[in-house]
């Protein structure tokens, strides 16, 4: 939207060859009135499509439909060059949990929410580029986590533009093995499902953290609760289920979506408050 709207107040100037850091190219459009306007048109028109095809990206990062089969998978992958491998092949497996009287009774004590922020929508060849856990003990937070991660690869131009992390961000981060290992150290008893992970559309995050897991050589077997499909039970009058839309109709805060360690505390309060609803109604 930001390139979309400089482009076409401020294109004739170089504007918009100046927020794309084409800073030769915007002296050269000052200049010339953009190009006598021709390249003015030209990027308006760039702009427009860069921002339709962010605007579908983020469409399908707000609901991360994941493509493929799955609430339960398993295979074995060798980790990446240079790691550490702490199993020959290790298998890491993951488990969709219902919403059953038992998980809900375990809710209430203890769940772990995570949420990553990505460089695509692929579990098995887009990465994690940053990564928040959060402890809740009797439905209040308790410990959190939070890592950016350093993918050894570029991040896409319309990842950055919706999770605003950039390339010069995770430069210094930690590696995907060394997210793993402080993952593990930090909630190994989710990571070896004696706690309930919790996410919104869980399987999507479930699968970006066994991938990682696999590669890095770590074996585990998550149990995760999907609060998406809770939230599609328990408010079936909701015209849409993205996380901000559930959020604002509980009342909750939805600022800074599509950052991680926010949209797990909205995650959290979302599953709370339903929680608590579920239980007045049933009572």
């Amino acid at each position: 939207m930001i390139g979309l709207i400089i482009a076409c107040l401020l294109g004739w100037a170089g504007g918009y060859r100046f927020y794309k850091k084409q800073y030769g190219l915007g002296v050269l459009y000052l200049l010339t009135f953009g190009l006598l306007g021709i390249g003015w048109i030209v990027d308006i028109i760039t702009a427009a499509k860069t921002f339709m095809k962010n605007e579908n990206l983020n469409k399908t990062l707000c609901e991360k439909q994941v493509r493929g089969s799955s609430d339960t998978s398993a295979f074995t992958i060798s980790p990446e060059a240079g790691q550490t491998n702490t199993s020959p092949q290790a298998t890491f497996y993951i488990h969709s949990s219902k919403d059953t009287e038992k998980n809900m009774s375990q809710l209430k004590e203890r769940f772990i929410v995570i949420d990553t922020e990505t460089t695509g929508l692929d579990s098995e060849n887009d990465r994690i580029i940053s990564i928040s856990a959060m402890i809740y003990e009797n439905m209040q937070p308790v410990h959190n986590f939070y890592t950016l991660v350093n993918p050894q690869r570029p991040i896409p131009s319309d990842a950055s533009e919706i999770n605003e992390i950039t390339d010069s961000m995770v430069i210094n981060a930690p590696s995907e093995h060394d997210m793993c290992k402080d993952l593990l150290a930090f909630c190994g008893d989710a990571v070896f499902g004696k706690t309930l992970f919790v996410a919104y559309n869980s399987t999507f995050d479930a699968k970006f953290i066994k991938s990682a897991m696999e590669r890095s050589g770590f074996p585990g077997n998550i149990r995760h609760f999907d609060v998406m499909s809770f939230a599609k039970k328990r408010l079936p009058e909701l015209k849409n289920y993205k996380q901000v839309t559930v959020a604002k109709h509980l009342g909750i805060s939805a600022e800074n979506a599509h950052n991680a360690v926010a949209d797990c505390k909205m995650c959290a309060e979302i599953l709370i408050k339903l929680i608590k609803r579920q239980d007045k109604e049933t009572t």
